[in-house]
């Protein structure tokens, strides 16, 4: 594990400001613990790494690397996830850092106390990191995550340790500026947006990372400085545009997960008087290009990294390797790319077309609208339909919309809900979308129901 560390020196924290620890994190620490869970688990078996704490994620996966195993980052611990993967392999040793809220018998499961395994252990003193035996390095499946399932069934991705590296590697040097000493991050880090950026950036970058997982806007003022990058999504940064806090300065914003307008993206330039980078990206490819977007709509891709496209796909090309992208692209000739959208997101009714986001954008531009989305329930019928968080009645919002939208594009039904079921990046999982519209969808029939 020697190249991910390799721009710390010995003593230099890795982990810190941290309530739950009296102290920093170096290597040695990090190492010591690893050394001993490793030698807990299971033999022949793949590590589920469910731990929140970055302290102990880390430490869970180093261990799987001392014992050259998978690990695998499921996108959710839902019931339904956990017992699917175990359906599916049963030599599997589950990891948490929390008291678990599935029950995953027949499996291997350990249960981490960071508390007493960290906080009271004496500074690590072996900080002889081993080396990575090459075939192990490359190995496809050394990390396995999952789409989030907002376009479908969630779809395992597999990816090795010089695929992560060297990706980490290049994202830093395209967002790391000088004076960045801590990353902080609002992102678990089981998805790869939070992986690669909340984890694995700041380690090949020698940055210190902020033990906490800030969430609500006053837990992120008290976080950010000046000599920090925040790792956070659309859905975070939105939060705290809606606040009256005052935000210190900090170093750079990273925000992923979904596409910023050039108008907030300024604001939030302002409100923490720094630059806004957005990410682009997925769990298949990983970080493909960066944009800041207060000043150019246009993504740059990474060193090394092109898109081509052709009348009927396109596709990410990084040596000889070539991804396929679900993206529709603009590609200048100096490689740089405008998104024009989504296959999935285009929507063709009675021979005119629209796409979702823009449906979305259009809802939730409506003054009282708080949140909402476009969607169609059965796919064998081009029906669209609507969920809307609002202050507002349903005529009044259908009123609005008719305003901006041909007749064809009216949702039918539209209806409130108290919250869309965004996860932790802020999207929306199909599944989730299809329940919560179900169970609207029923309130809504309700005799008794005055809430439209």
């Amino acid at each position: 594990m020697k190249p991910f560390f390799q721009a710390y020196d010995n003593q230099q924290p890795v982990i810190v400001g941290t309530s739950v620890f009296a102290r920093s994190l170096a290597i040695g620490d990090l190492l010591t613990q690893a050394q001993c869970l490793s030698d807990r688990f299971p033999e022949r078996t793949s590590i589920v790494n469910l731990c929140s704490h970055k302290s102990s994620f880390l430490v869970t996966w180093m261990a799987a690397v001392l014992s050259r195993t998978s690990m695998l980052l499921p996108q959710n611990e839902t019931p339904e996830v956990l017992a699917a993967l175990c359906d599916e392999n049963p030599d599997l040793c589950f990891v948490w850092d929390k008291t678990p809220l599935v029950d995953v018998s027949g499996c291997s499961r350990i249960q981490l106390d960071p508390i007493t395994q960290l906080s009271n252990q004496p500074p690590g003193q072996n900080t002889a990191l081993p080396s990575i035996d090459p075939d192990y390095w490359r190995q496809p499946d050394t990390v396995v995550l999952f789409t989030s399932g907002s376009t479908g069934a969630p779809r395992p991705q597999c990816k090795s340790l010089q695929q992560l590296f060297m990706r980490a590697k290049q994202t830093a040097e395209a967002v790391v500026s000088e004076g960045i000493k801590r990353v902080v991050t609002t992102v678990p880090l089981q998805h790869m947006y939070g992986l690669e950026n909340g984890l694995l950036l700041p380690l090949v970058a020698g940055l210190a990372l902020q033990e906490s997982k800030p969430f609500y806007p006053a837990d992120i003022a008290a976080e950010v400085s000046s000599d920090s990058l925040l790792v956070s999504t659309p859905m975070h940064l939105q939060y705290c545009l809606d606040s009256d806090l005052d935000f210190p300065p900090a170093g750079c914003l990273l925000s992923a997960t979904a596409a910023l307008e050039p108008e907030p993206a300024k604001m939030l330039e302002q409100r923490f008087d720094c630059p806004l980078i957005e990410i682009y990206g997925s769990t298949e490819s990983g970080v493909i290009a960066t944009r800041r977007t207060a000043v150019d709509i246009c993504w740059t891709p990474l060193p090394g990294l092109r898109i081509e496209v052709n009348q009927e796909s396109a596709a990410l090309i990084h040596a000889d390797e070539q991804t396929g992208l679900s993206d529709r692209f603009e590609v200048y000739t100096d490689g740089r790319f405008r998104l024009l959208g989504r296959d999935q997101d285009l929507v063709k009714i009675a021979g005119k077309r629209h796409s979702f986001s823009a449906l979305d954008y259009l809802l939730k531009d409506i003054e009282g609208v708080d949140d909402g989305v476009f969607f169609i329930p059965d796919t064998q019928k081009a029906r669209l339909c609507a969920l809307v968080v609002s202050r507002l009645d349903v005529k009044t919002i259908q009123a609005a919309l008719r305003r901006k939208l041909d007749p064809v594009f009216i949702p039918r039904p539209l209806l409130k809900v108290a919250r869309l079921p965004r996860n932790s990046l802020g999207k929306l999982p199909r599944d989730a979308l299809l329940q919560a519209f179900a169970q609207a969808r029923q309130q809504a029939e309700d005799p008794g129901n005055e809430s439209s």
